[in-house]
């Protein structure tokens, strides 16, 4: 799979949602868009939340570090009533979960993959009633900055000064700098 970024999890999880047929072909997105027009649901949307460094560089030889892409992966649909609804959503998730945690042979790339939870509930697009299920999960991968096309860092010169010219005593202070 090469080295795991926002677009390679969109549609990695997009593919395998697509190929479980939760829902009509064409009605999974790999992005957020909005709106989906009412005609067109029910369908999912799958969005990296966020991506986080967890623990930083681990070293300056190795220049290495541990990610953390959060995915929300939404499931969208209208219901002729509530209690439908909320049946429907509750089918949703399950069959998001049973899709993307089922199949574990994308998980070879990445050092964790786990279920954060799932938010349910109403949304007001559209002219029918509307709800949702985002499921979240955190995928969790070892990069060198070579793998993340980053380039490489370099090392740093800083100088400092303290000094104490104010007449209050209050200590001032400079720095001076040469970035290689």
């Amino acid at each position: 799979m090469g080295t795991p970024t926002a677009t390679t999890l969109r549609t990695t999880i997009a593919g395998l949602l697509e190929s479980a047929g939760i829902v009509a072909a064409g009605r999974v997105f790999d992005t957020r868009t909005t709106p989906i027009p009412d005609g067109q649901l029910p369908a999912i949307a799958v969005y990296v939340v966020s991506s986080a460094v967890d623990d930083g560089l681990r070293s300056r030889t190795s220049q290495s570090y541990r990610v953390t892409h959060t995915v929300a992966i939404q499931g969208i649909l209208g219901a002729k009533t509530d209690a439908d609804l909320g049946a429907d959503l509750d089918t949703m998730e399950a069959a998001i979960l049973s899709a993307v945690l089922s199949d574990v042979s994308w998980f070879a790339d990445y050092e964790d993959v786990h279920w954060t939870g799932t938010e349910k509930g109403k949304t007001s697009e559209g002219d029918e009633r509307r709800g949702s299920a985002t499921v979240t999960i955190d995928v969790r991968s070892h990069e060198t900055i070579a793998q993340s096309g980053l380039g490489s860092f370099t090392t740093a010169h800083l100088d400092t000064a303290l000094g104490d010219n104010d007449p209050d005593k209050t200590p001032q202070t400079g720095w001076e700098a040469d970035v290689t």
